[in-house]
């Protein structure tokens, strides 16, 4: 799998995790303004995510899913926290822990695959900025 595929499968993997967990907490939400972030935050994953489907799609791949299992344990993982604590501020938390561990690893990939295409790289950099704002973001909340 050549650098390009490998770092953009890793952005709509990341994108997915989001697209998944952010639902959930929309269900669970009864502060306006936070769900609208949160809203906000999902269109941001879905741009992202369709601009690595394209970016894969040019060269001539699929995006790889996310698996089932680390679906099914995040989506468990999410419903028992909410279900123990639903108010605003642990949401943000769960939150800005998600985007934490999703900006770590980003820049992982980031590093390793620094040789990747221009607009890969660049992609790469949306997200993390997007990773990082969505933190500070749901910092306002905590």
């Amino acid at each position: 799998m050549s650098t390009n595929t490998t770092l953009l499968n890793y952005i709509s993997q990341n994108v997915q995790m989001g697209q998944t967990t952010i639902p959930q907490l929309i269900a669970s939400c009864q502060d306006e303004d936070f769900c609208r972030a949160l809203r906000s935050q999902l269109n941001e994953y879905e741009q992202i995510g369709a601009e690595a489907n394209r970016l894969l799609n040019e060269r001539g791949q699929g995006p790889d899913s996310v698996g089932p299992i680390a679906k099914m344990s995040s989506y468990v993982m999410t419903e028992m926290k909410t279900m123990q604590d639903s108010s605003v501020s642990h949401m943000a938390k769960m939150m800005v822990q998600g985007n934490t561990t999703g900006e770590t690893t980003l820049l992982k990939h980031l590093r390793e695959h620094d040789d990747a295409d221009h607009d890969v790289i660049r992609l790469g950099e949306k997200l993390l900025y997007t990773l990082r704002h969505n933190s500070e973001e749901m910092k306002k909340f905590l």
